[in-house]
């Protein structure tokens, strides 16, 4: 990594740090989710192509931060790295200050913690927050991989040191499953990020999910970003398959995006669940496509930067086809959702989120459907009946939202 070189200015970021679904038409006799057990483990096999659509999300969100004559109208949001809505309270991981954002929905004082540095309520990476009752907020820390929980009024009630690895890349994370009448139980990945030495072609990193319990268990091994090193440059394989993780009622959810599964893992060397969909014939990643992807950043980009993209053409590789999906939620009640892939232009040139597909899976009814999240707001907490995340405007102007969901047709699980 010593030699990497990036000559340019806006997608050295991305590359450092850097699907939609389909079915056949079976008979009509054919059920759209079957449940089956194979050795213990609870599977649900989805035919995407035969589930409904069980309603759409209000267009105009029930709440608004950072805009004006909102809640905290006065905050100046961004680079939103995580959002959760926990006992009347949004708390917001806000990357750009460092701070753990507390906005209360009663209309009471906004919570500022935290803030960038190494002390012991101090930040350098800011990634995720959970509320974890009453005034109480718990936050994770990336780069120094550390868990803390304060009080509304800031007092450190809770810290947890977890074990670092120079070859980590983004992935690397800690997810916290349980409520707060139990103890929490942790889960942590360790994936290996980019390789430690040029390749001659795309790599994949390969680390633990830990459940972080006396001893530590290794639950199961994830494969990280698809990467690459090449003579001058470092980054992600464009269109590269990835793992994605979500906490769940019983543990967390893990996908490869290179095939349409989650598995839920939770202890032991064994799933607990396994949640497949048949898709269409894998999108192959085409010369046009690539074409169409640099000419678009190549017209996006001032004038300074085009010869950049250029260079960027002539050294970054593509996959050879898109990932499977490319978001991965849980909500408490037991609703899976698994969001279509988003192209990566989006990222690279920091544009508003798309209108998203996704599969909603109620794992306790055994049902399936499809939903579309509003364009321009990345999903970052799902509920029974509301999804709340960032939105981007045209302007790059970032506020936390959060919207309804308006049901046609229930889950026999609903309520």
């Amino acid at each position: 990594m010593n030699g990497t070189t990036c000559r340019g200015r806006r997608f050295c970021p991305f590359l450092l740090a850097v699907a939609v679904l389909g079915g056949c038409d079976p008979g009509p006799d054919v059920s759209p989710v079957v449940a089956r057990d194979s050795l213990g483990i609870a599977i649900l096999e989805i035919d995407h192509g035969q589930i409904e659509r069980w309603g759409q999300i209000q267009e105009s969100p029930e709440w608004i931060i950072g805009d004006e004559g909102s809640f905290g109208s006065d905050l100046a949001l961004h680079d939103v790295a995580d959002v959760e809505v926990s006992e009347g309270v949004v708390w917001i991981a806000h990357r750009s200050s460092q701070e753990v954002i507390g906005v209360p929905l009663d209309g009471g004082d906004v919570v500022r913690l935290g803030g960038a540095g190494d002390g012991p309520s101090e930040f350098r990476r800011l990634s995720r927050v959970w509320g974890v009752g009453p005034g109480q907020v718990g936050a994770f820390d990336h780069v120094r991989q550390r868990y803390v929980e304060f009080t509304g009024t800031g007092d450190l009630v809770r810290e947890l040191q977890l074990r670092t690895s120079s070859e980590s890349g983004d992935l690397p994370s800690l997810y916290r499953v349980g409520g707060d009448s139990d103890e929490p139980v942790f889960y942590h990945a360790l994936v290996t990020g980019l390789p430690a030495a040029p390749t001659a072609g795309a790599y994949r990193g390969r680390g633990p999910l830990v459940r972080l319990v006396d001893p530590p268990d290794t639950i199961a091994w994830l494969a990280g970003n698809t990467t690459f090193i090449g003579d001058q440059m470092a980054g992600v394989v464009l269109f590269g398959a990835t793992s994605h993780v979500a906490e769940g009622r019983e543990g967390v959810w893990v996908g490869d995006s290179e095939r349409p599964e989650v598995v839920m893992w939770s202890e032991g060397g064994e799933p607990v669940r396994i949640i497949r969909w048949n898709g269409a014939r894998p999108q192959s990643v085409t010369a046009s496509r690539r074409d169409e992807l640099w000419d678009r950043l190549a017209r996006s980009s001032p004038e300074g930067d085009r010869e950049m993209v250029d260079q960027l053409r002539d050294v970054v590789p593509f996959a050879e086809t898109v990932p499977e999906f490319g978001s991965l939620r849980a909500s408490p009640e037991g609703l899976v959702w698994v969001g279509q892939y988003v192209d990566p232009e989006y990222a690279m040139l920091e544009e508003p989120w798309p209108a998203q597909e996704w599969v909603v899976v109620d794992v306790a009814a055994e049902t399936a459907g499809t939903i579309k999240t509003p364009a321009g707001l990345r999903v970052l907490q799902v509920g029974r009946d509301f999804v709340a995340g960032v939105h981007t405007g045209a302007l790059g102007v970032e506020t936390v939202r959060l919207h309804r969901i308006e049901f046609d047709r229930l889950s026999e699980n609903e309520g």
